[in-house]
């Protein structure tokens, strides 16, 4: 086939060669190459040169492990000698070329028994979900870039590596036996599910050369696989230490389902990556799922070593035997809006100062709800390099409830700063809890450190709830603070009310006296009225009754003056009503009208 190729490749370039001849110029000198040399040239480069490929599709329809025929391994077909197409026989006639072929299992299911492979060629092995790939203590290694594994069910491997970049492994299931790792960057996980492994991690991430402190995986993302739960849910760990593993890497971990194992997640020497929306531990009302301590060791539900610039945000870690996240030697964190409920020591525990950690929800965790050192105590001794969690109180004004926060550390002098208040219905004895955020705000501290944070709630919080806060700085966040209890909510203030009922007509000339009514309210009972500081100009006022007057529920108090005694003089308009109530002073500016009075603005004789 090949001498006729070339023969036809001769006769076509001799045509064209025919059509005009090389001439090259140099040292303005003309020469010419032969027509047959050129065309020897042509023909030699087309020989080295490598063949044009094609992308093949190899549809497997039997789950024999028979082999492709030796007689046409090659050929671009797949072809047992019994006559059909197996999974080994298309992967040794996609092996032939480089080509990004493809095994299409979707019309097959069963069992496929299998021996080690190395894919040195890009792949997509793609299966519809009812074919299992069975290798017991067996490895598969991917290393062509650019391979796509999906809707395959994995059993008993011992090992399962994407070795390449670029590389997608989605919708899979994995078994009783290794889980997947991953060494090249770029590489998709995702929809997977993962249990009773054995491997170190269920899915583990980690660069061609772990040990080497210079090299980096980066820009694989795990999501939404679940792990260590069997297909009807139930929890199926295995023996593996972890969750998920990641080694020296900047990943995005994203909307994952993960029994705690030892601990959910391992993060070692990550940086600059988000670890978003997981499930880690308990969650849905299941409980003993969380991650377990062994002789002291691990027990956490995510745990980063050494760990710079990562986002936490929108987790759940639950029901874990020691910390819900745990920062070991690591910095620069944000922790942000996680729910960390029923863990055996803290929700959040870091050892180095510096991470910001806020709207968090810590209930139910043994320990500090956020213990910056982890040192199990609230660190306020300067200097320390941690800000000090501020004094929370809770007041009523006028029917209206007034947050109060206040810092005092003269380490963060003239500091910029950033409560975060969170609302709880439980504080348990010396451990402090936030169950929901209720804001944040900013204002900036003094020379001596100390700031006095002062905002209206914005929802009315029922009493006997209890508040805490935690204050960020530019170096990171403070431990959660000390629970404030809510008062009862006293009724807005009413100014008390006060009616004439003689139209306060002061006749000069009569004795008669000036009446008046304080009405009572909600918030104004007449009872407490002083009577002795009851004073019209220099009148002194007494009581003639207490009734309902206006029928509205609520004693009135109905009092009297004497006109003559109250200095008012003709052609004044206006008279000063004092008194107390529940020991609180008040003044009214009373219109008045005098009567009895001649034109001349006294008081007029009596025939």
């Amino acid at each position: 086939m090949l001498k006729k190729f070339q023969k036809q490749e001769s006769q076509r370039i001799q045509q064209i060669a025919n059509s005009f001849c090389y001439q090259k110029q140099f040292l303005n000198q003309s020469f010419f190459i032969p027509v047959k040399v050129f065309i020897s040239i042509v023909v030699l480069l087309i020989l080295l040169s490598p063949p044009l490929v094609t992308a093949a599709t190899f549809v497997v329809n039997s789950t024999s492990n028979e082999s492709e025929f030796s007689g046409t391994i090659g050929d671009g077909e797949c072809l047992t000698f019994s006559g059909v197409c197996t999974f080994l026989a298309a992967v040794v006639e996609a092996e032939q070329t480089p080509a990004l072929d493809t095994i299409d299992l979707t019309g097959v299911s069963g069992t496929i028994e299998v021996s080690s492979i190395s894919f040195q060629h890009p792949l997509h092995i793609i299966g519809g979900g009812d074919v299992i790939i069975s290798g017991i203590n067996e490895n598969f290694r991917f290393y062509g870039d650019g391979s796509v594994i999906s809707g395959i069910e994995f059993a008993e491997f011992r090992n399962l590596i994407l070795q390449a970049d670029n590389q997608s492994f989605t919708g899979n299931v994995i078994r009783d036996g290794s889980g997947i790792q991953s060494v090249g960057d770029g590489n998709l996980i995702e929809g997977n599910r993962i249990y009773r492994s054995n491997s170190f991690g269920a899915i583990s991430v980690a660069p061609y050369a772990p040990l080497d402190p210079n090299i980096q995986n980066t820009g694989t993302v795990i999501r939404k696989n679940i792990i260590g739960y069997d297909k009807s849910g139930s929890a199926a760990p295995g023996y593996s230490s972890t969750g998920i593993t990641v080694i020296r890497a900047t990943v995005l971990i994203d909307d994952n389902t993960s029994h705690g194992f030892r601990a959910g997640f391992y993060l070692q020497q990550v940086s600059d990556s988000s670890i978003i929306n997981n499930r880690i531990g308990d969650y849905d009302g299941a409980t003993g799922n969380g991650a377990i301590s062994i002789s002291g060791v691990a027990g956490h539900g995510i745990w980063s070593i050494d760990g710079t610039n990562n986002l936490y945000t929108g987790n759940s870690s639950n029901g874990h035997n020691v910390n819900g996240i745990y920062l070991e030697g690591s910095q620069g964190a944000q922790v942000l809006s996680n729910q960390l409920m029923n863990n055996g020591n803290a929700g959040i525990a870091t050892t180095l100062p510096g991470s910001t950690v806020e709207r968090n929800m810590l209930v139910g965790n043994a320990g500090l709800a956020i213990d910056v050192m982890s040192d199990g105590i609230i660190n306020q001794v300067s200097p320390d390099g941690i800000p000090n969690p501020p004094t929370i109180s809770v007041e009523n004004l006028n029917g209206a409830q007034l947050f109060k926060a206040e810092f005092n550390d003269s380490e963060f002098a003239n500091t910029e700063l950033t409560y975060c208040l969170s609302v709880s219905t439980a504080c348990p004895s010396d451990v402090s809890q936030a169950e929901f955020n209720l804001f944040c705000g900013s204002d900036i501290s003094d020379n001596s450190g100390s700031n006095l944070f002062t905002t209206p709630g914005l929802n009315i919080i029922p009493e006997g709830r209890f508040i805490t806060s935690t204050v960020t700085t530019p170096d990171g966040s403070s431990e959660l603070s000390a629970c404030s209890v809510v008062p009862p909510l006293e009724p807005e203030a009413e100014p008390l009310e006060f009616y004439s009922l003689n139209a306060w007509v002061l006749n000069l000339k009569s004795a008669k006296p000036l009446l008046g009514v304080f009405l009572g309210s909600g918030t104004n009972d007449v009872s407490t009225i002083n009577i002795d500081s009851l004073q019209l100009g220099d009148a002194q006022g007494s009581v003639i009754t207490t009734a309902d007057v206006n029928e509205d529920g609520y004693f009135d108090m109905l009092v009297k003056f004497s006109g003559r005694e109250t200095g008012a003089s003709c052609g004044d308009t206006s008279l000063i009503l004092n008194g107390e109530i529940a020991e609180v002073s008040f003044e009214r500016e009373l219109e008045l009208r005098t009567v009895g009075c001649n034109p001349r603005g006294n008081v007029a004789k009596q025939n």
